[in-house]
């Protein structure tokens, strides 16, 4: 993710923003719902892969997962003309088009792996899975640094094709390793497609939260030349932080969660643990980026964003919290109605999510711009959040809406107050480079004393982990003594 993350200010620095760039990120839109499926499938596949005693379920579930690698052809290859027409206003050079057609292989990858990881996490190989994913996102930004100059923008695309592929081999081999091996044989063409119906309504959720990322920017690009870019970062941004959070704590989680009885009980248990958690991990970086996100900007992004870019990209990052949040507090919902096999429950939050967001974005734009096109996007979230939680836990969910509710106000406060020693330094010597980092540490500093107060196991928990994973470091320096 991180990663990722350093591919994102590559393009950055390289491209810069402009109507070009607006079309790649929003033809990157689909490509994400291909991520986001992919990571969906993992906590999908969780309750089918838990029961998979001899490898069967693993081997349908692969094989659906390839035919809905084909059939994403349709939408990415076949049609991409037209769709890149309704993704972006603006698009002389066709970019969208070209690119939906060369990120079609990255999608299959990204899909395969995603599913072979799920494997992995049943027989406990979380090691392999980071280790895999950091490998593939050098792999990334090593291609992108060589085809830049020859490809220009479609460098990007065709760099994470090629992470795609490595990824999706390193977790067949290492699968293979554990001893499973495909049962092709035991294959019915019906029994895929129906596996593979299942992963897509099961994904609708997730799905519909990427789907309002492409209404989103399409949306954007409609407010100006380079509108979308600017979104899309800020987009971005908030995934990132979901994804190295609360979907990370799910995924290492929910095998145990679905294998226990009770498991309505303990994923609510869990839902508040991960919020907390999820709270402690995002409110360092949501200060950041208040006190010092425009300074850090100038440098991160390069020329081709201004100061006002900046601001307003820090501004879309915070109107999207309420999207961050949401997404962490559900998150458990969601697997709690996987573990249930209440598809259609899902579906239908995904279908009122996605009608709901269109109309609200477009009216977002029009009294706020990108900002209020956030806002949308984060108010749909919140309620889809609060129907998830009411189908997945019924009679307890007003308790844990209840408690997420009072972690959120204790956060607000945290932050709020952190910040006032910060913009008190900003308003006295200016929100240039040296004070906006000074700001940035005495706003870090008090809410790290706020955080300690209010969640002190959480903290220290976190700490703990911390102090570990130095303990080798410092063996390995007093066995060179």
């Amino acid at each position: 993710m991180v990663l990722g993350g350093v591919l994102a200010l590559l393009i950055a620095h390289v491209f810069g923003k402009s109507t070009r760039t607006d079309a790649f990120f929003a033809a990157y839109g689909v490509y994400s719902v291909a991520l986001v499926l992919g990571q969906t499938f993992r906590l999908a596949a969780l309750p089918r892969l838990v029961a998979d005693a001899d490898g069967r379920s693993a081997t349908r579930l692969l094989a659906s997962v390839g035919l809905l690698a084909l059939i994403a052809a349709v939408p990415m290859v076949a049609l991409a003309d037209p769709i890149g027409t309704l993704l972006v206003e603006r698009d002389p050079d066709e970019v969208a088009a070209a690119a939906l057609r060369a990120l079609w292989p990255a999608t299959v990858g990204q899909l395969l792996a995603a599913m072979l990881a799920a494997a992995l996490a049943i027989r406990g190989r979380f090691v392999v899975i980071g280790v895999g994913y950091v490998i593939a996102g050098v792999a990334s930004i090593v291609l992108f640094v060589a085809l830049e100059q020859p490809l220009g923008i479609q460098a990007v695309p065709v760099a994470l094709a090629g992470s795609g592929a490595l990824l999706a081999s390193l977790f067949a081999t290492a699968l293979l390793r554990t001893g499973w091996r495909p049962r092709a044989a035991q294959l019915r063409p019906a029994g895929v497609a129906g596996e593979a119906v299942r992963l897509v309504a099961a994904s609708a959720i997730f799905l519909a939260a990427n789907v309002g990322y492409i209404i989103c920017v399409a949306v954007a690009s409609r407010a100006g030349s380079g509108e979308a870019t600017i979104y899309a970062y800020a987009y971005l941004s908030a995934a990132l932080l979901v994804g190295a959070t609360a979907s990370s704590f799910a995924m290492v989680r929910s095998p145990k969660l679905l294998s226990a009885a009770s498991s309505a009980t303990r994923s609510a248990a869990h839902a508040l643990t991960s919020y907390r958690f999820t709270l402690v991990l995002v409110l360092p970086s949501l200060a950041l980026a208040a006190v010092a996100g425009p300074a850090i900007l100038d440098v991160l992004l390069g020329g081709a964003f201004d100061r006002d870019d900046a601001r307003r990209l820090v501004i879309a990052l915070f109107c999207l919290s309420g999207w961050l949040l949401g997404s962490a507090g559900a998150v458990y919902a969601i697997v709690e109605l996987l573990n249930q096999r209440r598809l259609a429950a899902l579906a239908i939050v995904a279908a009122a999510q996605t009608a709901a967001l269109l109309p609200l974005a477009i009216l977002g734009r029009e009294l706020a711009g990108i900002a209020g096109i956030a806002l949308a996007q984060s108010s749909v979230m919140l309620a889809a959040t609060g129907a998830l939680t009411a189908l997945a836990f019924e009679s307890g969910a007003r308790d844990v809406l209840i408690r997420l509710g009072q972690s959120t106000a204790l956060a607000v406060l945290a932050l709020a107050g952190s910040l006032v020693p910060g913009v008190g330094v900003l308003i006295v010597f200016g929100d240039s480079t040296r004070p906006s980092l000074v700001a940035a540490a005495v706003t870090i500093g008090a809410l790290a004393i706020a955080l300690r107060a209010i969640w002190p196991d959480e903290v220290g928990v976190l700490l703990s982990v911390v102090r570990r994973s130095a303990e080798p470091s410092a063996e390995a320096r007093n066995a060179d003594c």
